[in-house]
Parts: structure tokens; C-alpha cells; sequence
């Protein structure tokens, strides 16, 4: 790639960026793109989301989800989470 090649690209990105940012699009995420690319970034991520690796997640997640429940029960039977702050803060 020479000079020229990388300033196209690099404008062909910030043409990209606008448009989401006009889209009301801050990030582009696998939801907002197609195939090929999809496929080669979803790639990337495809081992966090396999058997072993939930599996080696199990203790951290349980350990969370006791937290949280445990600050739920003491909003008394009824908790907004968008407000109540019940998982604002991380767990200890």
C-alpha cells in the first residue's frame, strides 16, 4: 500500500464514520454489517462464546448474579434497574 493508497482509505473510513454518525450510529458493531466483514469480525470473537470458554466464565458469573440479586432484595420486592443503581456499581 503506498501513501496515496492509505489516504484513500482513510477517507473512504471517515466518509464511513459520518454516515453512522449521521445514522445515529456511534459504533459500528456486528448488527451493522454484512457479509464478508461480518463474517471476519465475528470470527475474532467466536472462542469467548464456545462451551469451555462459558464453562471457565461459570464461577464469575454466578459470583455476580448472588451480588446482584442480594442488592435487589434490599430495594424490598420491587426494583427499576434503568434507575435503581442495582448494577451501577461492580461487584466487589
Amino acid at each position: 500500500m503506498n501513501v496515496h493508497d492509505a489516504r484513500m482509505l482513510t477517507a473512504a473510513m471517515d466518509a464511513e464514520a459520518q454516515q453512522r454518525a449521521a445514522d445515529g450510529i456511534g459504533l459500528r458493531t456486528l448488527i451493522h454489517m454484512d457479509d464478508p466483514q461480518h463474517r471476519v469480525v465475528r470470527a475474532i470473537g467466536a472462542d469467548w462464546f464456545k462451551p469451555r470458554a462459558m464453562r471457565a466464565m461459570e464461577e464469575r458469573v454466578q459470583e455476580l448474579a448472588r451480588h446482584y440479586v442480594d442488592r435487589m432484595s434490599e430495594y424490598g420486592g420491587e426494583c427499576d434497574f434503568a434507575t435503581g443503581g442495582v448494577v451501577s456499581e461492580s461487584a466487589g
